[in-house]
C-alpha cells in the first residue's frame, strides 16, 4: 500500500471506490485456471491536492498490456500532429515523445521535418516503431534518461501514459531537465469529469494509477516551474483533455523583454549613426509604454504617424516625439517603426500603396526587420 500522495506526499486519503480483488485486466489468459493473480482494485483522493489515485502496490513488470495506438487511433494522431506543426513547431525542432508506442504520432511529425526521438519501454513495439524510421529509446522514461539525451527538446509529448506512472516526480524531473526554456509539454490524459459524469467505472483498472482533473494536475505541475496554457476537451477514450504546459515564464519574460530593449535601441542608434531618417507609425498609449522603456525620444525616430485627429500636433509623453497626420512625406522615410505591430500587415499594405519602398522595424513581440 503506497502510503503518500504520488503528487504532494501528503498521507491523508479517502477512499472513493472498492471495486473488490480483480485479474490485471490486460493479462488475457490461454486458457481457464485457478492461479491467476487477483490484486484490489480501490481508487482513493488525496485530501490535501485532490489527486485521484490507486495506492494498492503491483510489481511494474506485471502490469502493462501492450496496446498498438495505430490501430485504432491513427486519425486522431495525424490531425494532432497537424495542429502541432501549424501552431508550435518549426521545421528542425526536436520532438520527444513519452511512451511513444510504435510511433504513430512521431512518424507524421518526422515526415513533416521535425528531429523525432521517441521513449517506449515494450520491446516489440518499439522495434516497430524503429522499422518504421522513427528513432525510439527502449526505456521507460526517467530523469536519469533525460540526461543522457544530448539535445534539448523544443517539444515533449506524452499521450495516455500519465495514467501509468507510479513515480511522478521522477517524471516530471525528467521533463524540466529535457525540455527548452520556452518549449511546450503536451500531454493527453482521461479525465476525471468524464469518468464521473458518463459513470465510467470500467476505466478504473491497475494499470492506471491516477486519475486526472485539471486543479490536481495545476497544481503538481507548478511544483515542477509549469503552468498551464490552455486545455482542450477531446473525445478519445469516451472523455479525455489534451493539457498544454509551458515552463512558468516571469523570469524569463522579464529577460526577454530586458533584451528586446536593448535589441530595438541599438538598432535604432545604428540608424542615427548613419543618419537613416526613421519614423514611427502608430501612436496608441501602449506605444508610449514601448518608447519611454526603451529610452526612445526624438533623435531616434523624428515623428510619428498616427491617423487619430485627436492626437496630430501632439507629443508622446515622457519621449516627446511629435504625432503628425499622415502625409506624403511618410514614404520618404528610410525606415518606418510599426508600433501599433499588431496592425503591422494593414499598415505596411496602407504604406506600400502609396510608394514606400523602405525598411519596416516591427518591434514586438520580437525585432524584426523587414
Amino acid at each position: 500500500m503506497r502510503k503518500t500522495c504520488r503528487f504532494c506526499s501528503k498521507n491523508k486519503f479517502k477512499l472513493i471506490i472498492d471495486l473488490g480483488k480483480q485479474p490485471l485486466a490486460g493479462t488475457f489468459i490461454d486458457k481457464k485456471t485457478d492461479k491467476e493473480k487477483f490484486y484490489p482494485l480501490r481508487i482513493y483522493q488525496c485530501s490535501n491536492c485532490g489527486l485521484v489515485q490507486r495506492r494498492d502496490a503491483i510489481p511494474r513488470n506485471e502490469l502493462f498490456q501492450s496496446f498498438l495506438s495505430s490501430v485504432s487511433m491513427k486519425d486522431h494522431f495525424q490531425l494532432y500532429a497537424e495542429e502541432m506543426r501549424n501552431n508550435f513547431l518549426e521545421k528542425g525542432n526536436f520532438v520527444v515523445e513519452i511512451g511513444s508506442n510504435d510511433g504513430v504520432l512521431l512518424k507524421p511529425l518526422k515526415d513533416m521535418g521535425m528531429k523525432v526521438l521517441g521513449i517506449e519501454p515494450i520491446p516489440y513495439i518499439a522495434k516497430l516503431a524503429v522499422e518504421k524510421g522513427v528513432p525510439t529509446l527502449e526505456h521507460f522514461f526517467s530523469e536519469k534518461l533525460a540526461k543522457k539525451i544530448n539535445d534539448k527538446a523544443d517539444m515533449i509529448l506524452a499521450n495516455n501514459v500519465f495514467a501509468h506512472i507510479d513515480d511522478m516526480d521522477d517524471t516530471m524531473k525528467g521533463i524540466k531537465y529535457l525540455l527548452k526554456e520556452d518549449g511546450y509539454f503536451i500531454f493527453e490524459v482521461q479525465f476525471l469529469v468524464d469518468t464521473i459524469e458518463k459513470n465510467q467505472y470500467d476505466t478504473i483498472y491497475h494499470e492506471h494509477f491516477n486519475y486526472y482533473s485539471i486543479s490536481s494536475l495545476a497544481s503538481f505541475l507548478k511544483k515542477y516551474g509549469f503552468e498551464i496554457v490552455e486545455v482542450k476537451r477531446i473525445s478519445t477514450h469516451s472523455g479525455s483533455v489534451r493539457v498544454y504546459a509551458k515552463k512558468f515564464t516571469m523570469k524569463n519574460f522579464a529577460q526577454k523583454v530586458e533584451e528586446s530593449k536593448d535589441q530595438l535601441f541599438h538598432l535604432l542608434k545604428f540608424y542615427q549613426k548613419n543618419k537613416v531618417k526613421v519614423i514611427g507609425y502608430g501612436a496608441a498609449g501602449r506605444a508610449n509604454t514601448l518608447l519611454n522603456y526603451c529610452n526612445i525620444d526624438s533623435s531616434l525616430i523624428e515623428y510619428i504617424v498616427d491617423e487619430s485627429p485627436l492626437r496630430y500636433g501632439k507629443f508622446t509623453p515622457g519621449t516627446h516625439i511629435p504625432v503628425r497626420k499622415p502625409s506624403e512625406e511618410d514614404i520618404k522615410a528610410g525606415v518606418v517603426v510599426i508600433l501599433a505591430w499588431n496592425y503591422k500587415d494593414q499598415i505596411m499594405k496602407k504604406l506600400e500603396d502609396l510608394g514606400y519602398t523602405g525598411i519596416y522595424v516591427i518591434p514586438l513581440p520580437e525585432v524584426k526587420v523587414i
